[in-house]
């Protein structure tokens, strides 16, 4: 994302690095981020998607370790 003097950067590339960062606190690994397509072109409501989905997967382990029984919002898409 370093651009030369008097250059901007690409725009697609800056929001790449917004999504990488993102994604990364919320815990995805730089390994689950090669399996996402292009990260500069995930929409905001896709975004938001991963990133809920995670924090919700990373609540349920908790919930698992202290005995308590979670189930998923909504059914997974395969069932639909």
């Amino acid at each position: 994302m370093k651009s030369e003097k008097g250059q901007q950067p690409d725009k697609a590339a800056t929001l790449a690095e917004i999504n990488r960062y993102h994604l990364m606190f919320a815990g995805y690994s730089a390994a689950d981020l090669l399996g996402f397509e292009d990260l500069g072109q995930l929409t905001k409501d896709r975004m938001g998607e991963l990133i809920r989905r995670k924090v919700l997967d990373e609540a349920a382990k908790g919930f698992n370790k202290g005995g308590v029984e979670t189930k998923p919002f909504h059914e997974p898409a395969e069932k639909k």
